[in-house]
């Protein structure tokens, strides 16, 4: 049996399904609400005067409202929230005004929701979904918008305290699956539900429904599981609802990605994505086995001066900060370490810019490689020091210029590259660690003799929003080869950091799907270059939820662990780079056409793209060929053959040399379906790395009787059918046998069914 495909799934680890509660007690100086009237005026103010809890309140206090007139509360920014509960304390001065919300849901639906009645004692209101307006279901988050107050006389006022919703939040409880087993998603429900709620979870391939299950869930049963057959490589969609009120409520769509096995690398480490445990960013070991899984090689993380040596001449490895240097470690990933920046200790911090400042820094760098030199070969030395990070207020006026920062690093480099090399001859010290492509910076360190310490050079050459092409990227690269030529020594150049991001309102920022395609794009592009040694994506998960921030957008995951389409394309990339011995170009944009040949362990694989529009292209590959899409999608297509081509890259080549390459005597097998529908025949199917002699199947029983015992009858069959459809309902242990033409041992896979 020829190698189809070994799979490897993973779902989101604890994925938050929800929006952020919303807690607001009307606490502090800032007054983040403003008040209007259709009649009359009204005035807003924090005040202690009347507090159901903390120390102040919100009051409003209006005077000449008409009849029929009401007052609009607004806060500065909508607040969203999961939708169920949400609270708001109040008590009217007299008594009698009538408040209601205005909310809107994540596909801009509006709804109008009365609270209630506000009287002269407190009282504690809460959203009751049976008497929201407006027909139709819910799609979640919703997003409350304002309060409108509708005054029981002319003039009075109102205290408003502890506006409060506590997430309604289902979460994903599962990080990854071998390829034997099947895809099983648990959920977890934190709300205060203390009645019955219909739960559904529906899970989709495209527009094809893959399977749905349904339980209740109640205040006693929050936690649960629902399981599915396993499925085949590509993008599946995750949709949770719940019934309220006879109201549908929808959480939003979450992708789950079924990857293909990473093939083995057996060049240099080229494939690296830049986290951010430095900062205390990202969970462990979540964001390090998604990036594994990915098919990413290292990881460029930092360990801050100022974090590890709080006290003077004193060093803390602290296992909170540091560990995931093992971590990474611990997973075959292989870390890229930033020694950076100054340390508050030694004259106020800064770059090291003194005598004793360089004395302690060198000491610092002393510590750290000493610690981790059995784990750690690449080290840069401080980041983006072109552009000031890391500098005092005072140095960013005292070496304003790029000419007098480089004259200022020079000292710096020199003494880190000796340090480290005392300490670990072998180690990697990579220098420049550029903001951008600073050929000013780099002409003054490199006439100072710069290149002679350091092993390799690092920029940063980002160019968004434009795309890799248009940003010149390859041209940029003929501009520092050029400057180290003058500088006599040509080194090997890291690209660092790069990326594109996904935020709004500046109009720097990209969409996701174009985020997706420029990564693909970019990393062919710099892989066709012999000298680029290593290209690490900045940054893989999101930093933040502010959709306007640049900082907050870059990544490929999100803040709550749901995927972007890079992380996809990021998955597909990095598979057909792995391990690469050449990429070469066949067109470098002819006719808009990008044309690149990869050549691997793995077989010859193509890569294309188009920067004019959609083209016709005739195949590079002839006979049966695979193409592969960003998102994981597969189709086949017969030589002669012409291939669709935009500006999503696809991947092409020869069918039978397809990833991965496997060892001999994997086998994997999965269910149509489990549960099994009472009276439907169970199929059974495998898939095999290795010349696949013979399989059998066995069913048994939780007594150990067994039901049914049967044998694939050719070595290429991929499928049996078993009638179960009598057994009665229960659970029974499946189990196939295999045996391979290469080894003496049989390969045993078991799985549980469910009638």
């Amino acid at each position: 049996m020829k190698i189809i495909r070994n799979w490897l799934l993973f779902s989101l680890v604890f994925v938050t399904l929800a929006a952020a509660s919303i807690n607001e007690g009307f606490e502090g100086d800032t007054l983040a609400w403003s008040v209007s009237s259709t009649s009359g005026s009204a005035e807003l103010a924090l005040s202690g005067e009347e507090v159901f809890a903390g120390s102040q309140a919100l009051k409003i206090q209006y005077e000449n409202v008409a009849p029929g007139g009401y007052l609009r509360i607004v806060p500065a920014e909508p607040l969203a929230f999961a939708g169920f509960p949400l609270e708001l304390d109040l008590r009217a001065w007299g008594g009698g005004e009538q408040i209601q919300l205005l909310l809107a849901d994540a596909l801009g639906k509006e709804f109008t929701f009365p609270l209630g009645t506000a009287y002269s004692q407190w009282l504690r209101l809460q959203l009751n979904w049976q008497t929201v307006q407006g027909a139709g279901n819910v799609q979640l988050p919703l997003t409350l918008t304002e309060l409108r107050v509708f005054p029981a006389s002319s003039q009075g006022k109102l205290y408003l305290d502890q506006l409060q919703s506590k997430a309604l939040v289902l979460k994903l409880a599962k990080t990854a699956y071998q390829a034997e087993e099947p895809l099983k998603l648990n959920w977890q429900l934190e709300s205060p539900v203390s009645f019955s709620l219909p739960l559904e979870v529906v899970l989709k391939r495209g527009e094809s429904l893959v399977g749905q299950r349904q339980t209740t869930i109640t205040a006693q049963n929050k936690t649960g599981s629902f399981d599915f057959s396993y499925q085949a490589p590509g993008q599946y969609e995750c949709e949770f609802t719940i019934q309220i009120a006879e109201k549908i409520i929808s959480f939003p769509l979450y992708k789950l990605a079924v990857l293909t096995q990473v093939p083995k690398s057996g060049g240099k480490p080229f494939l690296g994505v830049q986290t951010h445990y430095g900062l205390r960013r990202g969970r462990l070991p979540d964001n390090l086995d998604l990036a594994k899984l990915a098919g990413a090689e290292m990881i460029r993380d930092e360990i801050f001066w100022g974090t590890i040596e709080r006290t003077k001449g004193v060093f803390s490895f602290d296992e909170d900060y540091v560990g995931y240097v093992d971590e990474a470690v611990a997973r075959g990933l292989i870390p890229l370490i930033i020694l950076d920046y100054g340390n508050p200790l030694y004259e106020g911090g800064g770059a090291p810019d003194t005598p004793g400042k360089m004395e302690g820094w060198k000491r610092y760098v002393r510590n750290v490689v000493s610690q981790y030199k059995d784990r750690v070969k690449y080290w840069e030395v401080w980041n983006e020091f072109n552009i000031g990070m890391g500098f005092t207020e005072e140095q960013k006026q005292l070496y304003s210029t790029r000419s007098a920062k480089a004259e200022l690093y020079f000292p710096l480099l020199k003494e880190t590259y000796l340090t480290i090399k005392q300490i670990d001859p072998t180690a990697v010290v990579i220098g420049g660690v550029l903001a951008g492509v600073d050929l000013e910076f780099l002409q003054v360190l490199f006439a100072k003799g710069g290149l002679q310490y350091m092993d390799a050079l690092s920029i940063h050459p980002y160019c968004y929003p434009q795309s890799p092409e248009a940003g010149n990227l390859l041209g940029r690269l003929d501009q520092v080869r050029n400057l180290m030529d003058q500088g006599g020594k040509r080194l090997p150049i890291w690209v660092t950091e790069i990326g594109w991001p996904t935020h709004q309102g500046d109009g720097r920022g990209v969409d996701e799907e174009t985020q997706a395609a420029y990564l693909a794009r970019m990393y062919t592009l710099f892989a066709s270059q012999p000298d680029v040694a290593a290209v690490f994506w900045y940054d893989f998960q999101n930093d933040g939820t502010d959709p306007t921030y640049n900082e907050h957008n870059f990544g490929l995951i999100r803040q709550d662990f749901s995927l972007k389409p890079g992380y996809y394309s990021l998955s597909q990339i990095f598979r057909t780079l792995r391990g690469f011995t050449e990429v070469g170009a066949i067109k470098q944009g002819e006719g808009g056409l990008w044309h690149y040949r990869v050549a691997s362990p793995q077989g010859e694989k193509h890569i294309l793209w188009s920067t004019q529009g959609q083209q016709l292209v005739p195949s590079p590959v002839e006979g049966e060929i695979l193409i592969r899409e960003l998102d994981g999608s597969i189709y086949e297509l017969t030589s002669p053959a012409s291939l669709q081509v935009t500006g999503s890259p696809i991947i092409v080549e020869a069918k039978g040399t397809e990833w991965p390459d496997a060892e001999q005597g994997q086998l994997s097998f999965w269910f149509s379906a489990n549960p099994l529908p009472k009276g439907e025949a169970l199929g059974i199917y495998l898939e095999a790395a290795g010349e696949l002699r013979t399989a059998s199947v066995e069913v048994y029983n939780l007594a150990g009787r067994r039901l049914f015992q049967g044998e694939f009858l050719e070595p290429t069959s991929q499928g049996l059918t078993i009638p179960l459809g009598d057994a009665a309902r229960g659970a029974y242990l499946v189990v196939v046998t295999g045996k391979f033409e290469t080894g003496e041992n049989l390969v045993e896979r078991k799985l549980l069914l469910i009638l």
